[in-house]
């Protein structure tokens, strides 16, 4: 049997609310959305790293940059985020789409291949094992700062939510049909890591990129969640009951969960709802 083709989708758009211009607003010498790029491409099991973004002139540059990192790039409609990720992966025939957020500089590779990583292992459902049809590190519950999160979809799935979505919610926020109870789905939970939930490390407004400035200069940019997180245990206070980060590889824990219904929420990359990438 032949391995999946496994593509990360990284969506992102010039066009914010909150932040306009965010993906190309300066972090460490070098373009928000090249963090982004540069660091999904070291997912380890990923094979593709495509840019989702829209046919609107302001995200040329957002193309433009993408072409410097050799990174492959797809445009497609700005409201219709669903159809612009499913159409981005099924042009690069992914069988297994991991899906990224432009607005996350500080993803962490290491979680986000323990995520795909669980994604690809099978698990007993029923008459047999089978992978699950999703697997990520924010539902049904959040466990890591947000702005690690990481969302792994058979392209079986994303097709189906592509389909039978018609709600502007589901396709403005891409997996929030799957995160349904039709689907299987497991999540990846940190372990000893209390209170991480509560980090903000996305950038959606100009204080998110102020405090994700402020990391990276403690920090350097190519530091990784256990650095991340000492930093920021040491600026504000060990969290309460917390242990202190050991600086390793970060610990992670399998929640499987079946495929019961749930209460529709917000894109996962934000407790406030995230701007539209």
């Amino acid at each position: 049997m032949s391995l999946p083709r496994v593509v990360a989708v990284v969506q992102a758009r010039a066009g914010s609310r909150r932040l306009p211009g965010k993906a190309l607003a300066d972090l460490a010498g070098r373009p928000l959305l090249w963090h982004v790029l540069t660091r999904a491409r070291l997912i380890r099991g990923v094979d593709a790293v495509v840019l989702a973004t829209t046919r609107a002139g302001a995200d040329d540059a957002l193309v433009e940059l993408a072409d410097a990192l050799d990174v492959g790039a797809f445009r497609g409609a700005e409201d219709d985020v669903l159809d612009r990720v499913h159409r981005a992966a099924r042009d690069d025939d992914a069988d297994v789409v991991v899906r990224l957020t432009g607005d996350c500089p500080l993803l962490d590779p290491d979680v986000s291949s323990a995520v795909l990583a669980r994604f690809l292992r099978p698990r007993l459902l029923g008459g047999g094992a089978a992978r699950p049809d999703y697997a990520s590190n924010v539902h049904p519950r959040r466990t890591w700062p947000d702005g690690l999160d990481t969302e792994v979809v058979s392209i079986e799935a994303l097709a189906v939510a592509h389909v039978e979505a018609t709600d502007a919610w589901d396709r403005e926020h891409v997996t929030s049909y799957i995160r349904t109870g039709m689907f299987n789905r497991v999540n990846v939970t940190a372990v000893d890591r209390l209170g991480a939930e509560a980090l903000r490390w996305t950038v959606d407004a100009p204080e998110d990129l102020a405090h994700v400035r402020a990391l990276v200069a403690a920090c350097g940019p190519e530091a990784r969640f256990p650095a991340l997180l000492a930093e920021e245990r040491r600026r504000a206070g060990a969290l309460d009951g917390a242990q202190p980060p050991d600086g390793g590889a970060p610990a992670a824990r399998l929640d499987a969960e079946a495929g019961s219904g749930t209460t529709r929420t917000a894109d996962p990359g934000s407790a406030r709802g995230r701007d539209r990438d």
